[in-house]
């Protein structure tokens, strides 16, 4: 599920700020643990139920676990032997890079996908697995400095709630 958590409240304008941002390839969310980076791309997902066929978040700081879920997007592809390729590579227990190209390759034609790349380390990670194309949204959360991520999308930071914003939360 896309929500959960505490009820959202505040961050109207980074929220539009995503917005505004969301058509023009991916949109980075960085700023320093726990300022809500996570909370706010959730929420903008959210905001966005059923305007894209597939919504999908993925796991960044678990590399391993982001391929198999980035693998298992196949399911919804219609394309059979990608299908068939996704389950003997569960039987054997690894997948590779060639694999995941296909998935990637059969995203960027279906269209209407959004991806959410959750708490990313490094551009590199993830930059073979990002698709590009027409109704393709892709929202990326990293920790830290955003060193390594410019010209990869649009970076907006995200900081510590106002006073008044965190007030009205707890209230």
């Amino acid at each position: 599920s896309w929500s959960g958590g505490p009820p959202f409240t505040g961050r109207t304008a980074l929220l539009e700020a995503i917005a505004d941002a969301f058509d023009h390839g991916p949109v980075i969310l960085w700023g320093l643990p726990g300022q809500g980076k996570t909370r706010t791309a959730r929420e903008f997902v959210r905001l966005l139920d059923g305007r894209h066929r597939v919504a999908w978040p993925l796991p960044g700081e678990d590399l391993g676990r982001l391929r198999w879920e980035y693998a298992h997007m196949a399911r919804f592809l219609g394309d059979d032997r990608l299908l068939d390729d996704l389950h003997r590579l569960v039987a054997t227990g690894e997948v590779d890079a060639a694999f995941l190209a296909r998935v990637r390759s059969g995203i960027e034609a279906a269209g209407s996908w959004l991806l959410l790349f959750d708490n990313v380390s490094a551009v590199a990670d993830i930059r073979p697995l990002i698709p590009r194309g027409r109704d393709i949204n892709v929202l990326i959360t990293v920790q830290g400095d955003p060193d390594g991520w410019q010209g990869e999308g649009r970076l907006i930071r995200v900081s510590e709630m106002d006073g008044v914003t965190a007030v009205d939360l707890v209230d």
